[in-house]
């Protein structure tokens, strides 16, 4: 597909177009018309009456019917065993009747058969075709292909009702014109292309047939990921976002997919031990999830470094497979929790023989981890992170620092980069350079609060923590640029930043959202939104601390809101 056919470049075209028009144009993707995602909507006054516009894009150039017109095959028992041809025209057709609804397809679309069977299925079901022709150093061009129709609608129905004796040359009194309106309104409801959902991001069959009422992977990061223009594997990421909301898995499985594609990429499987392990956390009722977020971290730095990539495509990365930025970024997002069951071990296994020995002091299943750190190579390898982290004064306060967070505190940050070092010394076929793998592990080790904020002398720290507290005085680590460490500061930044769907309980599933990301004005924009004041506060302290630690140049303004207060205008943070 020709580059210049993004979704960006159509809309651009469209609104100039119709603009041109007289159409007066809302804000593409108007929050007004949430939970659909509507591309253009528009409206002018003919002759004193308000005619309105949708349009929906096609950036493809393969026009396959079965995508855009898509039966819809219900479980059993339902009341309709399926919807034809149903799709995001049809769904503006039915709950605005008053509009004129139009697909725009790009001018480079293959006129083959399946083109011709999406043209003709568009003339039928009265949906316009605008075709846009993008051709570089010449004016953009919009042409009609096919005129739309208005859909059937109440005033419609009652103007047929009420003219039926001079149309249909027949006597008919007002009981029968009641029984004629309500045998069509019954035809109208029970007309199958009318029950119609949109399939782009919200209204599908997963949402109505078997969607997982846990769903946490959030809206906002899916329906920004369509349009990516630098990342290496942004068709792995568009996919996902494109096909997210017609699929009936889990979040779950979702998430599991698609980061092992990733790794696949790099000719290194991706250990899948939070499929068979993360259950036993969940037994902590204080539990919050780790790989979904991981997920979701991955898709967030990934917009960001996608937005910026010219800027932050340097430090040592190359271009080529498994040198580049974002592949550094894929393995550090996705593993940078890997490790935390290890941290959390001691924790589960106390309760367990709490409540089945009635054991309250002793823990038969502590761990151990000395033996294996010096036999496994952890130790050579805690040695080149502390060199890929640039710290080279290694006195006693850094070693017990560093042994106590391995051995005895068990970091989760630091025993994860560790394991990712580990893993790939015995995975030497993997497609990822060095560098790469070392700047990885310097953003996992660095990510989690309890490291980077001793070491920078932020943490607050705690007065039985001696150790912790020497290694704050110290402030080895002052802050981290995005200019020289972006995969570091993109990872604390991310991690921060992601909340929606880290439930603890049932209670709290709505506590966070992500209302926006977005770049404007050369500023990766994001809001995010809290229900309580509780989360809202520990955000606003949690995002102080970042912003002390973080230089990101002025690139970044962060707003967080309380929902629970009336007309909240936030809290507004700018890295």
């Amino acid at each position: 597909m020709d580059d210049y056919y993004s979704k960006q470049s159509m809309l651009n075209a469209l609104c100039s177009y119709l603009k041109k028009n007289k159409f007066i144009l809302f804000d593409s993707y108007d929050p007004i018309f949430d939970p659909a995602r509507v591309p253009i909507y528009g409206y002018k006054y003919i002759k004193g009456e308000r005619k309105e516009i949708f349009v929906d894009l096609i950036t493809e150039n393969h026009l396959k019917p079965g995508y855009y017109f898509d039966t819809i095959n219900f479980p059993r028992g339902f009341k309709w065993p399926k919807v034809v041809d149903a799709s995001s025209a049809q769904f503006y057709r039915h709950f605005f009747p008053n509009s004129l609804v139009y697909w725009a397809i790009p001018g480079n679309c293959i006129k083959d058969s399946y083109y011709d069977s999406f043209k003709s299925k568009c003339e039928t079901s009265h949906i316009g075709i605008y075709q846009v022709n993008i051709t570089k150093g010449k004016p953009t061009k919009v042409k009609e292909i096919v005129r739309p129709d208005y859909c059937l609608n109440d005033q419609r129905l009652y103007e047929i009702c009420d003219n039926i004796e001079s149309t249909c040359n027949i006597k008919i009194n007002d009981s029968g014109k009641k029984d004629l309106y309500a045998t069509l309104c019954k035809q109208s409801e029970y007309n199958l292309s009318y029950l119609v959902f949109y399939p782009e991001p919200i209204f599908t069959k997963s949402d109505i047939s078997s969607r997982d009422e846990t769903k946490r992977i959030s809206t906002e990061l899916v329906n920004k990921n369509i349009d990516l223009n630098n990342i290496s594997y942004r068709s792995i990421i568009t996919e996902f976002s494109n096909k997210y909301y017609k699929k009936t898995e889990s979040d779950y499985d979702t998430a599991r997919m698609y980061i092992k594609r990733i790794w696949d990429e790099y000719n290194i499987g991706f250990p899948d031990l939070h499929n068979r392990f993360e259950g036993i956390l969940k037994l902590n009722p204080r539990y919050r999830d780790h790989f979904l977020h991981a997920f979701q971290v991955f898709l967030y730095g990934g917009y960001i470094i996608d937005r910026l990539y010219p800027y932050l495509n340097k430090n040592g990365f190359g271009n080529e497979h498994g040198k580049r930025l974002e592949d550094a970024w894929a393995i550090a997002s996705t593993y940078h929790d890997f490790n935390y069951m290890v941290q959390m071990f001691e924790g589960w296994t106390g309760n367990f023989f709490k409540e089945s020995m009635y054991l309250e002091e002793e823990n038969p299943a502590t761990l151990n981890l000395w033996k294996p750190y010096v036999k496994e190579g952890y130790m050579f390898n805690t040695k080149k992170l502390i060199q890929s982290i640039g710290i080279h004064d290694v006195d006693k306060v850094l070693l017990d620092y560093l042994y106590d967070r391995i051995l005895t505190t068990k970091n989760h940050g630091i025993i994860s980069a560790l394991s990712l070092m580990k893993y790939t010394d015995i995975n030497n076929n993997s497609h990822l350079n060095r560098h790469v793998i070392s700047v990885a592990s310097k953003a996992i080790a660095l990510h989690d609060y309890g490291v980077w904020g001793y070491l920078s002398g932020i943490a607050e720290g705690k007065n039985k923590d001696k150790i912790g507290n020497a290694m704050r005085d110290k402030k080895i680590l002052k802050e981290i640029s995005i200019s020289k460490d972006p995969i570091p500061f993109i990872l604390i930044l991310s991690d921060s930043i992601q909340e929606e769907g880290r439930i603890e309980n049932i209670s709290d599933k709505h506590k966070a959202k992500l209302e926006v990301i977005d770049y404007k004005k050369d500023k990766i924009y994001t809001e995010i939104s809290f229900n309580d004041k509780k989360s809202f506060e520990k955000k606003e302290k949690e995002l102080n601390s970042v912003k002390k630690f973080l230089r990101g140049d002025n690139k970044f303004k962060i707003v967080i809101k309380n929902k629970s207060i009336k007309h909240h205008r936030g809290v507004t943070f700018i890295i």
